[in-house]
């Protein structure tokens, strides 16, 4: 099961870098559900580095999720 739950995570993952290598906020979201998966295979096989290095990813995901566009000038703006 964990090897099923790993590939699931690396598939999403690969998803979500190659979203956010094409500027698509989604790909944050595809890293976030990956990193669950990894989270679970590392609670499966007892690997507290994978635990603890996907938790934070996942936190980083949703704070770089809501800093996305922060500081970017609009449209309007850059015409003036």
């Amino acid at each position: 099961m964990s090897n099923l739950f790993g590939w699931l995570g690396n598939l999403l993952f690969m998803l979500g870098v190659v979203l956010l290598a094409c500027k698509a906020k989604s790909g944050f979201l595809f890293n976030v559900v990956g990193s669950i998966f990894y989270f679970i295979v590392g609670c499966l096989e007892g690997l507290n580095s994978l635990i603890v290095f996907n938790f934070v990813f996942v936190w980083v995901n949703i704070w770089s999720w809501k800093k996305w566009g922060e500081g970017k000038k609009t449209y309007a703006e850059v015409r003036r």
